[in-house]
């Protein structure tokens, strides 16, 4: 029985598995005109018709001077919903090294190195990854996190506010599966965690499953079930890739002009040391003030809240969640800002410590990931993708990267002061929950 009321709606549509030929085929369409595209993948497999949705990478040419792809000829409902948003858009050389950009890929495809071809004028694959048993643990763990993991917080949104967005949650909830697997690959559970995985995992395998056949009552509060638990094990899950990352790192005297120090870290005691990162999405606060799930979850849903941000012309309500985080995960927006290339700049700005004794990772495999993104991001705004009927790549995951990545206006400045000032009363606010 549901313990309280609860608005769902984005249902999912019944469609057959062949049904999403037609999205194949609108696609491998519209991209037949384009001459700077070589090769049109389909991303992923369509496990739950009507309630999967399908990625499609559009590849184009070492050439080409734009990332253009016209919105005309339009979609149709059918095909938008089966897609569920745009194609990303790669280059060959990105499309080479696709598995150190979504390492996980490769369960997958069993160790094939090609998407499933739905458009091509020559053949292309991607390298398989070399990197050793360490290396490729730290990837895999470091991806979950900032592409899973992160992405998992948008769901405080819909719990706070009573909300669920149906289909978009079916498929969230398989993340937390995902991080699962990681977990239990690498042995990275001491505390037991995943004594809860096949129970929680076979639910969710039913419900998507079965979510045509089931009376949708029950089926709905079996969602909001897992929904609750899902969020439940996010925390939990933070905390065991905090563990694993404690024992990677090692502390580093950081530099002021790569991360900035606050003069007093927004309010909190000096003798917690504190990571705080932004973007227009949420905010992060990564502090060994907190020291379970429970303690973490806690302060991030007292912090949840709405403000108005007033953006010169009009004013819009946003929503922002503060998610609050153990320390050790800070490496990963750390490592992000440390890099060299326009993204490294961007997340460099919007970062803040209070302390000068920071978690460093020293990984092969981690560094050539962030040098990729931040060589794609420029190559994405160099070549006008954002114009295009389509997305790049780090605007398309569900994950950190999805940012502001535009030449930044006056606009953008005001609104990033006054962000940061909500979050300033809002870390006050958490000073008192700590006493």
């Amino acid at each position: 029985m549901l313990n309280k009321k609860w608005i769902f709606y984005d249902f999912p549509i019944r469609y057959k598995k062949e049904d999403y030929n037609e999205a194949r085929k609108a696609v491998a369409e519209k991209m037949k005109l384009m001459p700077d595209v070589v090769s049109v993948f389909e991303a992923g497999k369509v496990a739950y018709p009507g309630i999967s949705d399908i990625d499609f990478l559009v590849v184009f040419n070492k050439e080409a001077n734009r990332f253009f792809v016209p919105y005309e000829p339009l979609y149709s409902d059918r095909v938008k919903y089966m897609m569920r948003h745009k194609v990303f858009l790669l280059s060959e050389e990105f499309y080479k090294n696709y598995l150190r950009l979504n390492p996980l890929l490769r369960f997958v495809y069993n160790d094939s190195n090609q998407h499933k071809i739905i458009f091509s004028k020559k053949e292309l694959t991607f390298d398989m990854l070399d990197f050793n048993f360490e290396e490729q643990r730290i990837l895999d763990v470091f991806f979950s996190c900032t592409d899973i993991l992160l992405s998992r917080f948008r769901e405080i949104k819909l719990w706070q506010e009573n909300k669920l967005l149906v289909r978009r949650s079916l498929i969230s909830l398989k993340g937390v599966e995902y991080m699962f697997n990681i977990i239990d690959l690498y042995g990275l559970d001491k505390n037991n965690l995943l004594k809860d995985k096949d129970d929680f995992v076979n639910r969710l395998d039913y419900l998507n499953s079965n979510w045509f056949a089931l009376n949708k009552k029950e089926a709905l509060e079996e969602l909001v079930y897992l929904h609750e638990k899902g969020l439940e094990f996010d925390f939990k899950i933070s905390f065991v890739f905090n563990n694993f990352l404690k024992n990677e790192t090692e502390e580093v005297k950081e530099k002021s002009d790569i991360i900035k120090r606050s003069w007093s870290y927004l309010g909190l005691d000096k003798k917690y040391r504190n990571v705080y990162f932004h973007n227009f999405g949420a905010a992060y606060l990564c502090s060994d003030a907190f020291n379970t799930p429970e303690e973490a979850k806690g302060a991030t849903f007292k912090l949840a809240g709405d403000c108005s941000l007033n953006l010169l012309y009009r004013k819009k309500e946003l929503f922002f969640p503060m998610v609050v985080l153990p320390f050790e995960i800070s490496v990963i927006f750390l490592e992000l800002a440390r890099g060299n290339g326009f993204l490294s700049k961007v997340i460099r700005r919007d970062i803040f410590t209070n302390s000068d004794r920071l978690p460093g990772l020293v990984s092969e495999s981690v560094k050539t990931r962030i040098g990729l993104i931040n060589k794609l991001s420029e190559v994405y705004f160099r070549k006008g993708s954002e114009k295009s009927d389509g997305k790049g790549y780090l605007h398309g995951g569900n994950n950190v990267y999805q940012y502001q990545f535009g030449k930044e206006k006056l606009r953008r400045r005001w609104a990033t002061i006054y962000l940061r000032i909500i979050y300033w009363f809002r870390i006050i606010k958490l000073r008192k929950l700590l006493k």
